[in-house]
């Protein structure tokens, strides 16, 4: 897959029947989407179909990735492993952050899959970053 072939677009830019896309994406894997917000999309189209999304947002100067996902006919292909590339080539000198939720039939598969592509956990409590440990693990990884 051609890492050119994502696109990177703030959210502003979008009409509404491409949000209404990107939100037909998101609930084939999310109970809901939170498209509002986010600041900048990347997203994959395959046949003038969107595959693949993530929303970003930054958070004290982290840039949280948000609800990547990837069509349930697309998986399994390194689309999601292409996605995470595309996000850290290009946000360079950037901290990532994503968040995984303790309690979902995903987490152990989900939070395997970031530390297989560089996150490693937050442990630590000295960070300002809003976060439940109870309820979510806290990933981060440093693109340089």
């Amino acid at each position: 897959m051609n890492l050119q072939n994502f696109k990177v677009v703030n959210k502003k830019h979008l009409s509404t029947s491409f949000i209404l896309e990107f939100n037909h994406l998101l609930f084939t894997s999310f109970k809901s989407s939170r498209i509002d917000d986010y600041e900048t999309i990347v997203y994959l189209k395959k046949d003038d179909c969107i595959i693949a999304f993530a929303g970003l947002y930054y958070i004290q100067n982290c840039l949280s990735i948000n609800q990547l996902c990837v069509h349930p006919n697309h998986r399994n292909q390194g689309i999601a492993t292409n996605l995470l590339n595309f996000i850290c080539d290009t946000f360079k000198d950037t901290i990532l952050i994503l968040y995984i939720d303790k309690n979902k039939p995903m987490t152990s598969y989900l939070y395997k899959f970031y530390l297989k592509n560089g996150f490693e956990e937050i442990k630590e409590e000295n960070h300002n970053l809003p976060y439940d440990k109870k309820k979510e693990f806290l990933l981060f990884k440093i693109v340089i």
